[in-house]
């Protein structure tokens, strides 16, 4: 049909028409549904892996110590008897040691060494205490290291200690606080392993000083 210039037309509606750019509500809702849930996983996949959890798999010498006297003021020593396992079904990786000192602190070296299960062939399985000089040549740096699944020999920390002089008199180390990753998560593990030290001839203090602990 023809229309004419001047004649007006009244425009057809279409019923149930839906324009080409607007998405049917209830696909949006379910995009939306979906995206909420993606959202959602990333956000606790997030909290697992960067979160640090107490405890865990990780183990090691604890609730012990020793009181030494037996080094020159001012010269280095080596802390030794803090070993670290691993019985799970997981290997363990190092991220960080945090030495925790008593009420005298003592002058530590940086970074921490550890050496790994060789040492047994170089000296056997047992820890030694306190050795004099720092560093050993053994030793690597620890953060980084990996204890595989079901080691039972592990790392022995090597923690360079310089003894305090005469002045002081006396230094304390309370233990070591490990943070490492087991598979997807980390974990913070605090270990109780003491040292009381004071210089060479002056054991009075060290005779008379309560071990530190942690609360």
């Amino acid at each position: 049909m023809m229309v004419e210039p001047n004649e007006s037309r009244t425009p057809t509606t279409q019923i149930g028409s839906i324009d080409a750019h607007e998405e049917p509500p209830k696909r949006r809702r379910r995009i939306s549904i979906a995206a909420s849930a993606i959202l959602a996983i990333v956000g606790v996949t997030a909290w697992l892996v960067f979160r640090t959890v107490p405890g865990g798999p990780l183990e090691g010498s604890d609730n012990t110590g020793v009181i030494v006297d037996a080094f020159p003021a001012d010269t280095w020593v080596t802390f030794g008897l803090q070993d670290l396992t691993n019985p799970s079904d997981k290997d363990i990786t190092v991220e960080h040691i945090e030495v925790l000192f008593g009420e005298i602190p003592l002058q530590i070296a940086d970074p921490i060494d550890a050496i790994g299960p060789e040492r047994v062939l170089q000296r056997g399985s047992n820890l030694f205490d306190v050795a004099p000089g720092w560093p050993r040549a053994a030793g690597k740096p620890v953060e980084g290291m990996a204890i595989r699944a079901g080691d039972d020999i592990g790392l022995e920390l090597y923690i360079g200690v310089k003894v305090p002089d005469a002045q002081s008199g006396i230094g304390t180390l309370a233990g070591v606080r490990v943070t490492y990753r087991a598979g997807w998560l980390r974990y913070a593990k605090t270990f109780r392993t003491e040292l009381t030290i004071c210089p060479q001839g002056d054991a009075a203090k060290c005779d008379s000083y309560e071990p530190p602990t942690i609360g």
